[in-house]
């Protein structure tokens, strides 16, 4: 993976992280997720700031699904 690859992070996220609060996240500790993922190849530092963006976005959809729904409703 690399940091094109933002739904498969985001998934890749949501499996090796079931317990963390995606909504709460800082940048920093999102990168630093990201670049820990078994299987990621791509440089410490994201391309641009919507990267992280996007992937954060991937996460909530791939813990939450498509009826929105999750651990963390209503903490936000």
């Amino acid at each position: 993976m690399t940091w094109d690859d933002v739904e498969a992070i985001g998934e890749a996220l949501a499996e090796a992280h079931p317990r963390a609060n995606y909504l709460m996240i800082s940048d920093d500790e999102l990168a630093r997720l990201v670049v820990a993922l078994p299987g990621f190849v791509g440089p410490a530092t994201p391309p641009d700031p919507f990267v992280l963006s996007a992937i954060g976005a991937a996460w909530v959809g791939a813990v939450e699904g498509p009826d929105d729904s999750g651990p963390y409703d209503g903490l936000a």
